[in-house]
């Protein structure tokens, strides 16, 4: 059974993963979980969440960064457990 997520936005971000308060490792994490947060149910371009974590490093770099951050945010919440996106043969 998975455990429910609480994100507060009001004030400084608070996240709660069941009874346990998540903890984040940079300002970068805490940023990209409230902005999705805020457009949760709508898709987000990669490209532009990289910008906007990112805006003076160069669309490749930003990207790699944007990789790393979700990344270490999944890990952050508990979810390094999941399985990942693809086939591994």
């Amino acid at each position: 059974m998975s455990k429910q997520l609480q994100i507060k936005l009001l004030g400084s971000l608070q996240v709660k993963i069941g009874e346990d308060t998540a903890v984040f490792r940079t300002d970068a994490e805490r940023t990209l979980l409230a902005y999705l947060a805020i457009h949760q149910g709508s898709p987000q371009r990669r490209d532009t969440l990289a910008g906007l974590l990112s805006p003076d490093r160069t669309d490749k770099e930003a990207l790699t960064y944007l990789r790393n951050r979700l990344t270490r945010l999944r890990h952050s919440l508990g979810d390094d457990e999941a399985a990942p996106p693809w086939l591994e043969i």
